[in-house]
């Protein structure tokens, strides 16, 4: 039986080891003081993992929020002993705006995580800029769902 699940609140990041910049459900932003790199464990590319100005979805988030929350689709039954709410999914946006070093990060599910990266690599992408130049960034989307609420 398939079930959609509504989802509660959906998150953008820019992935660090440290904090996580976390934007709002109206695509705001805190502004970041400094541009930080990182070496991309998956694509051995240095990326930046923190921006002036983060990567966008054209169209802008509530867009992608609307397609995800529409077409997030799961065929099983959820085991509600290892029950987690939280998927994480990170994809690198280049600098031509185009997604690569899709990943799942955390996903019990085995299967949300994917679908939410083919969401994502659908949507072409603004790139981040760091001080006015356009840089590849590591981006990361976050979404807890709640299977009850159906």
């Amino acid at each position: 039986m398939k079930k959609q699940f509504i989802i509660l609140l959906i998150l953008f990041c820019a992935q660090s080891r440290h904090a996580f910049c976390q934007l709002s459900l109206h695509g705001l932003s805190p502004q970041i003081q400094s541009c930080t790199t990182e070496t991309d464990s998956l694509t051995n590319k240095l990326v930046y993992v923190t921006a002036t100005v983060d990567p966008e979805p054209k169209g802008g988030i509530n867009v992608l929020l609307r397609k995800m929350s529409s077409d997030l689709i799961i065929d099983f039954e959820i085991d509600r002993r290892n029950y987690d709410p939280h998927i994480i999914v990170a994809v690198i946006v280049g600098i031509d705006g185009k997604i690569s070093g899709a990943r799942v990060v955390k996903d019990k599910t085995n299967s949300i995580g994917s679908q939410m990266l083919k969401i994502a690599e659908s949507f072409k992408w603004t790139p981040a800029k760091c001080d006015d130049k356009i840089v590849p960034m590591i981006y990361q989307i976050t979404i807890n769902y709640d299977p009850t609420d159906e």
